[in-house]
């Protein structure tokens, strides 16, 4: 295996999503190739400094989206286009009941 099919093996390989003849591969090429184990190890450091930054990101509390369509509700602006919708529909429904009344006749 060259170093350029390496590469393109490391990250799954770092997160062994790889058959294991292509993990067997990889490993016998990082066992002789110097460059490609640093960067694996690069790799692997990027991962780890993904997973700390990302535990130190706050999760919303439960109720966040509660709260925010109840802020959205009172905004008149997008409470007026459901309303005129729902009327239409509701016309379209008694013109369609009308017209197949009259054709049933």
């Amino acid at each position: 295996m060259d170093c350029q099919n390496a590469k393109t093996g490391l990250s799954p390989y770092l997160d062994s999503e790889l058959p294991r003849e292509d993990a067997a591969a990889i490993a016998a090429h990082l066992a002789q190739c110097e460059r490609c184990r640093l960067l694996l190890e690069e790799l692997r450091l990027v991962g780890i400094a993904l997973r700390a930054q990302l535990a130190t990101h706050r999760i919303p509390p439960f109720g966040v989206r509660s709260k925010v369509r109840a802020a959205l509700a009172l905004l008149p602006a997008l409470r007026a286009p459901r309303a005129s919708a729902w009327r239409s529909r509701r016309i379209w429904r008694r013109l369609g009941r009308t017209w197949l009344r009259a054709r049933a006749r």
